[in-house]
Order: structure tokens, then sequence, then C-alpha cells
């Protein structure tokens, strides 16, 4: 399960954010929506390796998003084609829908929106109908909108402020798409919601789901260190079904759960 992979084509899309998009064929073949790369990064001091989720999968490639947030980010953000990454994966649980599951609603909140795309893209292969509420601080910081809508998706915005589409946070934005007071919402079912963003924004986006009784999926960002359960420094509380809670990895049994078992408080 690890590969050498050969960048093909570093690609800087906003401040500090960079996709990188890697020739990984067997990945490519095995990855599921949601799943992550675990990717080394190089140089003296780097010894864990970094977790990003599966941004895209196009013939024998596999893209991923990446955040220049410290020293292995910014390592990462500096390769260029033809250099070597050593990468594990793709590793974790990823977005299991039903077959009942026609019309998604996805929920990104910055830089988030990583493993949707790679969502909107299977769903369209398997005839499901797609709509993705995007959330930026500003215009600038907006992220995939374009690949997107080139996979099918129904693409609605909301910067915090306002410079544009909708002015509020993705929260607001899909408070007003389940009133059907922008979008499409209230001209059909929603019959899933699947959400990946910040922890705060994930609680309101399930507590929401909750009350509308639509079944949430959520894609936790954890830091983690193994990348596949041994360590279990990556853990979250979740309810089990005949009361009480355990820890679960967010590695192994991750990064997305049902939303309703995350204990998020």
């Amino acid at each position: 399960m690890v590969h050498s992979g050969i960048v093909l084509e570093n690609a800087r899309l906003a401040d500090k954010h960079h996709r990188l998009t890697l020739w990984l064929p067997e990945a490519a073949q095995q990855a599921q929506p949601g799943q992550f790369l675990h990717v080394a990064c190089d140089g003296p001091g780097f010894v864990v390796r970094r977790p990003f989720s599966v941004h895209a999968v196009h013939a024998g490639s596999v893209s991923i998003l990446l955040q220049v947030k410290g020293s292995g980010t910014s390592w990462l953000a500096e390769r260029g084609a033809g250099d070597r990454l050593d990468v594990m994966g793709p590793l974790g649980a990823g977005f299991r829908l039903e077959p009942g599951y026609r019309n998604v609603l996805c929920v990104a909140g910055g830089v988030g929106v990583a493993p949707i795309l790679f969502l909107a893209q299977r769903c369209r292969e398997e005839g499901r109908k797609v709509t993705v509420l995007l959330g930026a601080r500003t215009a600038d910081l907006v992220l995939a909108k374009e690949d997107l809508e080139a996979a099918g998706a129904e693409v609605l915005v909301a910067t915090e402020d306002g410079s544009y589409g909708y002015r509020g946070t993705v929260v607001d934005l899909l408070s007003g798409y389940l009133e059907g007071a922008c979008g499409s919402g209230g001209k059909g079912p929603v019959h899933c919601i699947c959400a990946c963003g910040p922890r705060p924004m994930l609680a309101k986006v399930a507590d929401m789901a909750r009350r509308e009784g639509i079944p949430c999926l959520v894609s936790l960002e954890e830091r983690m260190a193994c990348g596949i359960g041994a360590c279990m420094g990556c853990v979250v509380p979740l309810r089990e079904p005949g009361g009480g809670f355990r820890y679960a990895s967010v590695c192994r049994e991750g990064p997305v759960f049902p939303a309703e078992r995350v204990v998020f408080s």
C-alpha cells in the first residue's frame, strides 16, 4: 500500500493553497471518495506523514488539495513535475451512499472541499444528482468551483465578507437552501448530506440534518501520525447504538462517519 508517486503538476489555486497531481495508477484504481493518502515529507525533522483527502482521480492520476500551514506542507508546496513522493494509501473509510440516495447535498467549508470533488465525480458516474454548498472567507479563497461544475454539480457559494455569492457562512447558506430560499432547495427531497470542514461547522450541519430528518455523513479533519490506527493519536468519541460511547481512530474507522454517532461537544 506504499507507492512512489510522481508529481505531474503543482497548481497554485489561491493564497497558500495548492493542488498536487500525482501519477499513482494503483491508488487511482482503488480509491473511494472520502479516503485519504498519507504523504511523507522529506528533510530534517519531518517524521510524521501528512494526510490528504483524495481530491480527484483521472486515468491513473490522483490529486490532493493542500493548504500551507507548517514545514511539511511548505515542503510539499515546493514540489514540481518529476519529483517523487512516498505515499501510503488509499486509507480509511469513505462516503458510503445508499442506493436510494439519488439527491446528494454536499457542504464544504474552506479546504474541506478536498474530498467533495471526488465524491461529485463518483456520484455523476452513478447517476446521482449533486448540489454543493461552498463556504470561504473571501472570494479569492473559493476553491474548486469550476471543477465541481465540470463534474455536473450545482454549486452555490457563500463568503463571509459577501465578496462572492451569498453573504454569510456556509451554514447560513445551508439553512436557506433547506428552507427553499436559494438554489433548488425545496424543489426536491435531499436524500443525504455529506459534509467536510472545521469541527464547529460540522456540528451545526449535523444538528440541522438531524432536525430535518436527513441522513448525514461527515468527514473529520484530524491530525494523524501512523494513518493505520496503531498509535491512537486521532481518536474521537462515537456514540454506541445501545447507549454510551467509545473512542474510534479517525484514520482507520473514518475519516467519514455517520453524523449522529460523532460526539462533537
